[in-house]
């Protein structure tokens, strides 16, 4: 592992950037940080987890054009993104740290808009919205964690909880937090969807929140990316983070919020099993089967926290939404409309 100078803590905020064989990309992710307005409040921690394309080239080329700014480099030998996180996680000693993928970037107005909430120092995590853009960066669609009106200090309380659960939007990226929230959380290394296991643990660690109604993160939608190809890897791991919402469903004053949670991960898990490929397929019935029977081996529920599920109601949903997926994708085909992949993935494969 080598590291350049660490951050010497004295700045509001760290971003940890995590990089693999993001050579195409990460020129225009770190621009997008190194250009904030407020750039001297914010430390900077790149983790190369080893890339064996030219990211690294291209990650020294873009800093050189930033002497002036406090930048730390770890590259280390590939472990995944959550180990990758986590090391950042690790080195950050700022009150507050954020996330961005190497691939993706920051609004010009990020830091306008954040840093003065971070100098007020009432919120333990703030929320925004996202911008997708496509790999070419043009915008596409968008992600709405703060609806219109929606803006302002609130606290973490069962209201805001349940939002969450509704909205369903686990990003790690998508917030900043308070670094204290961090405390006994890191990300399950080996594992895909690992926001979908760690974020919801942050948001029962903070008291306060602050929500912002900027687009201020841009999330580039790829080909090839882990959210756009369904493998029996992500069901497994889905159904890992649901089964583990449901043992923490115990936690008393806690349990409607973990039973929710496992409903929506539920879901989730058949969304990708219908989109496995067709020697994947039994396999990852199979899983689903076996989460199912844990669920059912619970004393009942209430109805309005996390609706009965049916082995026989759920296997039908999923055969259905397969015949669909797989129609939709046929026709795509047939028109040119597959988004493509380049070469290289966004992010390491899980250890």
């Amino acid at each position: 592992m080598s590291t350049a100078a660490h951050p010497a803590g004295d700045r509001l905020l760290t971003v940890v950037i995590s990089v693999y064989n993001l050579e195409h990309y990460i020129q225009d992710c770190l621009e997008s940080v190194l250009q904030q307005r407020y750039i001297d409040e914010i430390d900077v921690i790149i983790i190369d987890d080893g890339s064996s394309d030219s990211s690294g080239a291209q990650i020294a080329a873009t800093l050189s054009r930033y002497p002036e700014h406090r930048v730390t480099v770890v590259s280390q030998a590939n472990a995944g993104i959550s180990a990758a996180r986590n090391l950042g996680i690790g080195l950050a000693r700022s009150p507050y740290i954020a996330f961005i993928d190497g691939d993706d970037m920051w609004s010009a107005a990020f830091s306008e808009q954040v840093i003065p909430v971070l100098r007020d120092g009432q919120a333990d995590l703030i929320e925004f919205n996202i911008g997708v853009v496509t790999d070419a960066g043009e915008p596409v669609d968008t992600v709405t964690l703060v609806p219109s009106g929606g803006a302002g200090l609130r606290p973490v309380d069962t209201a805001a909880l349940s939002e969450f659960v509704d909205t369903y939007e686990a990003f790690v990226w998508a917030r900043v937090y308070r670094r204290t929230v961090w405390d006994g959380i890191r990300f399950p290394v080996g594992r895909h969807y690992e926001d979908n296991a760690t974020v919801p643990r942050l948001y029962l660690n903070a008291r306060s929140m602050y929500r912002l109604e900027g687009q201020l993160y841009r999330y580039r939608r790829r080909g090839g990316s882990i959210t756009a190809v369904a493998t029996l890897g992500t069901v497994r791991d889905l159904a890992l983070n649901a089964e583990e919402a449901l043992a923490r469903s115990g936690e008393g004053v806690h349990r409607e919020y973990w039973l929710r949670l496992f409903h929506k991960l539920f879901l989730h898990a058949c969304s990708q099993n219908a989109r496995v490929d067709a020697a994947s397929f039994p396999e990852a019935l199979r899983v689903m089967h076996r989460l199912v029977r844990k669920y059912q081996a619970l004393p009942a529920p209430d109805a309005h926290t996390a609706p009965h599920l049916s082995l026989v109601g759920f296997a039908w949903h999923i055969r259905v939404s397969r015949g669909i997926f797989l129609a939709k994708r046929l026709i795509k085909r047939m028109l040119g409309r597959e988004i493509q992949a380049r070469p290289r993935m966004a992010m390491s494969p899980p250890q």
